[in-house]
């Protein structure tokens, strides 16, 4: 299993609460084709998903991690938003 050790965020101001680990365990199996009935519940399953991940590193990481991920995660998805040129 790969683990990696990040970078917490720290508190904003010496009053704001502790910034939360967060451990993330990518192992759960996605669900069987019959267990998801429609395409819409299957992207409202996917959406919660990205939304449960999204807010975990969003609360943790540092903002100088976060931009740069974002970056990174669209740059190696960049084939699936080319079009066709005519």
């Amino acid at each position: 299993m790969k683990e990696l050790i990040l970078p917490q965020a720290d508190p904003l101001t010496d009053q704001s609460k502790p910034v939360e680990s967060v451990t993330i365990s990518i192992s759960a199996k996605i669900p069987h084709t019959g267990e998801i009935q429609s395409l819409k519940e299957c992207g409202e399953y996917y959406d919660q998903l990205a939304q449960k991940l999204a807010d975990a590193l969003t609360g943790s990481l540092p903002q100088g991690i976060i931009e740069p991920l974002m970056v990174k995660l669209m740059e190696s998805r960049v084939s699936l938003y080319r079009g066709t040129m005519k």
